[in-house]
């Protein structure tokens, strides 16, 4: 695999001629991008996470106005002879991306606005107007042109209405600033062919949606359901190879390497009939790197920053109801995981950001997607993969639990556990040692630690996530029954079944079922076989520690 071109990867690139040029590889989304960029009679708006491709989608856009199909030789729209218009346009195309912290004031973010408006203005030979007026300069360029030569894209349209969230005044200001602006394109909407808008969020009494009451919002649409995002049958054909040199790096099959992406990074649906699911495309260009494939499945999506303050005002808010609704959520495993219900109408016609239900809001930022419709009137929303899990739960406890406690920050309870050698080991009573050293961090008088099995359980997995590892499953079946914990590293593999004790008298009767069941059901000795190493577990409900543990041959 040492020949394979990691160059071709686009790693964060999101120009696409840029692209099509270095010969990086494009998943094809071209017969889609055909069908939206028909429409002439109304804006068009689509709304996903941060860093699902939308970006690119615009340039892609921007591309096939600005220069037909000199890019796409080859592409969907291209073989199959979807685009009909031999016209090209001027193409005003907006980054709101870059309005979100170079200014103090409403004058300096009008300015932010302005010196974006006269950058285009100039790439698109157009005038530029002697006023401190964004608004002036939509009718400006209006004016110059004849009906429909205008292409208009705007890229995150909401990030600097979210970078202001938390202040009331400084909101309301860029919010009519912004009003005005829209609404002079809405008066000369004849002049432009077509009209573009990307945001992660949508909320009503929004700017935007107050001044174009026929968008099209693509948001929820079934067909356009993996515009942005790769399926799986993308993934496999336009990266095999790379898959292969992850199998090859990792010494296992490639159905594995499959297996452990999708737990990790599948799971986003944004289609209404829930139909249709996608992988995280940053995640996954990313693990595929050749500097990161050693690494195994890291959350590169949740830690890439971004709307930090709304996930922990979330587990914040949650918190105060004693975690119930938090760990149905986040429990490791289906059994116990409980998906959170939510109305159609607060999906598609959210209220405003500051009465927003914050499981909408955690849904527009991708921290939980759509799992199943319920009739025409509700639908069920989950975290949608073992990454956000992962991350969910760790912030949780670092920067909200801890908060409350006072206990020291789980990364540095990790660090001085030393899990990964521990695991290693073969040493019974250091792996109880580490294990000891995370469930006894925290206050006694904690409602979560009121909890069975599968909640101490997802503690110690949560832990074990931050380890050097490759991947971690929860109630992993393997025809003869269902494992609770395995844990694979490149060359070795570590099995655990935990028991939970509600007294003394248990623990011995509880150590022997789990060692009988690890025996009789032959945990862990699968393909690709590895040095095993496999451990019954009981944990005890009132000490809160590891009560006995024993290594199984």
């Amino acid at each position: 695999m040492t020949s394979l071109d990691f160059s071709r990867i686009p790693d964060g690139l999101t120009d696409f001629e840029l692209l099509r040029k270095n010969n990086c590889i494009y998943v094809d989304k071209t017969e889609q991008i055909a069908s939206i960029a028909k429409e002439w009679k109304r804006p068009v708006f689509i709304s996903r996470p941060r860093r699902f491709g939308k970006s690119l989608l615009v340039s892609t856009l921007h591309s096939l106005f600005a220069h037909g199909l000199e890019f796409f030789k080859g592409l969907e729209i291209d073989k199959k002879k979807l685009w009909n218009d031999t016209n090209t346009y001027k193409v005003i195309d907006l980054s709101f991306a870059g309005l979100t912290s170079d200014w103090n004031s409403l004058d300096e973010f009008k300015e932010s606005l302005i010196s974006m408006l006269r950058q285009q203005a100039m790439i698109n030979s157009l005038p530029v107007p002697d006023t401190n007026i964004p608004s002036a300069y939509i009718d400006a360029f209006a004016n110059a042109v004849d009906v429909q030569e205008l292409v208009l894209l705007i890229d995150e349209y909401d990030a600097p209405l979210i970078h202001s969230m938390d202040d009331p005044v400084r909101f309301k200001q860029i919010n009519d600033t912004l009003a005005m602006f829209y609404d002079r394109l809405k008066v000369n909407s004849s002049k432009f062919r077509f009209f573009f808008i990307t945001g992660i969020t949508k909320a009503s009494k929004v700017n935007i949606f107050s001044a174009f009451n026929n968008l099209w919002d693509l948001s929820m649409e079934v067909k356009y359901g993996t515009l942005l995002g790769y399926t799986g049958s993308e993934i496999e054909k336009y990266f095999l190879p790379y898959i292969a040199n992850l199998a090859e790096v990792f010494d296992c099959d490639i159905a594995e390497v499959y297996k452990n992406l999708q737990i990790y990074y599948d799971g986003y649906c944004f289609d209404e009939m829930c139909s249709t699911h996608v992988y995280n495309t940053w995640s996954i260009l990313n693990i595929l790197k050749k500097e990161h494939s050693g690494a195994g499945y890291q959350p590169y999506w949740s830690e890439s920053g971004g709307l930090s303050s709304l996930v922990i005002n979330y587990l914040k808010k949650i918190t105060k109801s004693k975690d119930r609704e938090f760990f149905s959520i986040l429990a490791l495993d289906d059994k116990t995981c409980k998906p959170l219900t939510v109305s159609g109408t607060s999906l598609r016609v959210p209220d405003v950001y500051n009465h927003m239900q914050p499981e909408i809001l955690m849904y527009q930022a991708g921290y939980l997607t759509l799992k199943k419709r319920l009739g025409t009137t509700a639908f069920e929303i989950d975290v949608p993969n073992l990454e956000v899990k992962n991350f969910l739960m760790t912030t949780f406890l670092e920067k909200v639990y801890s908060l409350n406690t006072g206990c020291q920050g789980i990364n540095e309870q990790l660090s001085q556990a030393g899990l990964e050698d521990k695991l290693l080991s073969g040493k019974s009573s250091e792996i109880k040692k580490a294990f000891d050293s995370i469930l006894n961090s925290f206050a006694y008088d904690t409602e979560i630690f009121k909890a069975n099995e599968s909640f101490l359980r997802d503690l110690i997995s949560i832990a074990l996530m931050r380890q050097n590892i490759l991947a971690l499953t929860t109630e992993k079946p393997n025809g003869k029954g269902r494992f609770n914990l395995i844990v694979e590293f490149s060359t070795q593999r570590v099995v655990f079944e935990f028991k939970l004790a509600k007294s003394a008298d248990d623990v011995r009767r509880l150590l022997n079922e789990a060692k009988k069941q690890i025996i009789v059901n032959d945990y862990g000795d699968e393909y690709p076989l590895k040095k095993l190493y496999r451990y019954a577990v009981v944990l005890s409900q009132k000490d809160r520690k590891v009560a006995d543990i024993e290594l199984v041959n």
